[in-house]
């Protein structure tokens, strides 16, 4: 967290809905979500929202438009997930 800003508690409950259109993109996660070749998709997505808030980019959700960019950084964060949980899955 940075020093000067402290927690909002409502912005962050508000901004997932400050999005005009987060129902319509919400469906479209759900709908990836439940195909299994979907959930990395979806993973990205979420990714790229807290990609942007980092970045102190506007505050809506990312389109679905490059769904193979999601789809990518899905499976590079699973990938890095899978190698620090490999000793646990050795051990």
């Amino acid at each position: 967290m940075r020093d000067n800003q402290s927690l909002d508690i409502n912005k962050a409950f508000k901004f997932y809905f400050n999005d005009p259109e987060w129902l319509s993109k919400t469906v479209v996660a759900g709908l990836l979500y439940i195909s299994l070749i979907g959930i990395p998709a979806v993973s990205g997505w979420l990714l790229a929202i807290q990609r942007r808030e980092i970045e102190g980019e506007e505050a809506t959700l990312p389109a679905w438009d490059d769904v193979g960019d999601f789809f990518v950084l899905g499976l590079k964060a699973w990938l890095v997930l899978f190698v620090w949980n490999l000793p646990y899955f050795i051990l």
